[in-house]
C-alpha cells in the first residue's frame, strides 16, 4: 500500500516471494608445525521466485524468477612464529546475490529487476595476532578486496530505491586492534580501521545517466573509523562495573559523484551496572547515557536520494535504564 502521510493509501503491490538456497562445501586443514594450512570450496545455488497477484488492465502480470550459482574457494596459512605470536594470510572468493529488497524495483518499468547480477569478489588479507605479557592482545592486518558487479544504489526517490551493478570496485585498508588489563580493575580496548573504497572503473548511475569517473569514493562508506573504551570493575561491590567509550567515523559521501557528504563525528557514551549471582539465577541492573555531549550528527545517510534528502540525524543525548533476570536450568 502507498504511505499516504501515515495513512493507508492505494494498493500498489500484492505478491508472494520465495527464495531457496542450496550449498555444498568441502574444507580441509593440515597442521605442519610451525605452519597450519587450510583450503576449501563452497558451491552455492540461490533461486528467487515472485508470484504477482496485483494484475489489472494498467498493471500486467509481473511474476518472474531468477537463479544464481557460483563456486567460492578459500585458502589460508598461519605461521605460529612464537607461543604468543601468529602471522596469517588468507585469500578467498565471495559471492553475494541480490536480496528481494534490491530486486523489488526496476529503474524503468514495473516488475522485478531481474537484470541485476550477483557481486563476485576476490579478497586477500595478511596480519599478525600477538599476546603481550599475557595480559594484552594486539591484532593488525592489511586487506584488499576487488569486486565485480558490486550491487550499488542507482536511484532513490520517495522511499523507493533501485539498484544496479557497478562494473568494478576496489577496497584497500588496514585494521589495528588492542585490548588488555591495566591493573586495579581497569581494562581498555581500542580499534582503528582505514578503508579506501573506490569505483575502479568509470560507470554511470541515475536517471538520466551520469558518468562516475574511476577513483570516485563509494558512497555510504566512511574512510576511517575508530573506537576506544575504558572499563572499571569491582566485583566485590555487588558486581559493579562502569565504562566510558567513544566512537569516531570519518566523513561519508552520500552520492556516487561525491558532491556532498555527512561530516565526520565523535560520539561518547557512559554506562554503569551491577550483577549478582544467586545459584542458578543471575540479576543485572544497568544504566546507560548515550551521546552525553549531545552531539548533532548524521548517523546514517540515504545514498543517492533524488531530492537531496541524504541525511538522517541520530538521537541527541538519550538514556536507558533496565534490569535482566536469567536462570540456568
Amino acid at each position: 500500500f502507498v504511505n499516504n502521510n501515515g495513512s493507508l493509501g492505494d494498493l500498489r503491490r500484492d505478491e508472494d516471494d520465495y527464495v531457496s538456497d542450496s550449498d555444498a562445501y568441502i574444507q580441509g586443514e593440515w597442521r605442519l608445525q610451525p605452519i597450519s594450512l587450510f583450503a576449501g570450496v563452497r558451491y552455492s545455488d540461490v533461486r528467487f521466485q515472485s508470484v504477482d497477484h496485483y494484475i489489472n488492465a494498467s498493471n500486467p502480470d509481473d511474476s518472474g524468477n531468477v537463479s544464481y550459482s557460483h563456486p567460492s574457494p578459500v585458502a589460508g596459512a598461519v605461521w605460529h612464529a612464537m607461543p604468543d605470536l601468529n602471522v596469517y594470510a588468507n585469500w578467498g572468493v565471495g559471492f553475494e546475490t541480490p536480496t528481494f529488497t534490491e530486486l523489488a524495483y526496476r529503474p524503468i518499468g514495473t516488475g522485478l529487476n531481474l537484470a541485476l547480477q550477483p557481486a563476485v569478489s576476490q579478497s586477500a588479507e595478511v596480519g599478525v595476532k600477538a599476546l603481550i605479557m599475557e595480559r594484552q592482545r594486539l591484532n593488525a592486518s592489511l586487506f584488499y578486496v576487488s569486486t565485480s558487479d558490486e550491487i550499488v544504489i542507482d536511484t532513490a526517490t520517495g522511499g523507493r530505491t533501485t539498484y544496479r551493478n557497478a562494473s568494478k570496485t576496489h577496497r584497500r585498508g588496514a585494521e589495528l586492534e588492542w585490548g588488555g588489563e591495566l591493573g586495579n580493575g581497569f581494562t581498555a580496548s581500542a580499534s582503528y580501521t582505514y578503508l579506501l573504497a573506490q569505483f575502479a572503473t568509470a560507470t554511470t548511475t541515475g536517471t538520466p545517466p551520469q558518468l562516475i569517473p574511476a577513483g570516485a569514493r563509494l558512497p555510504g562508506v566512511p574512510g576511517s573509523s575508530a573506537y576506544v573504551e575504558l572499563t572499571w570493575a569491582r566485583p566485590d561491590w555487588y558486581g559493579f562495573s562502569a565504562a566510558i567509550d567513544a566512537q569516531y567515523a570519518n566523513k561519508v559521501y552520500v552520492n556516487d559523484r561525491n558532491t556532498d557528504y555527512a561530516p565526520a563525528y565523535v560520539v561518547a557514551n557512559i554506562r554503569a551496572g551491577f550483577q549478582q549471582e544467586r545459584g542458578a539465577w543471575t540479576f543485572t541492573e544497568f544504566a546507560r547515557l548515550n551521546n552525553f555531549t549531545a552531539k548533532n550528527y548524521s548517523g546514517t545517510v540515504i545514498v543517492g536520494d533524488t531530492n537531496g534528502r541524504y541525511f538522517e540525524p541520530s538521537a541527541e543525548r538519550n538514556f536507558l535504564i533496565g534490569f535482566t533476570v536469567n536462570v540456568r536450568f
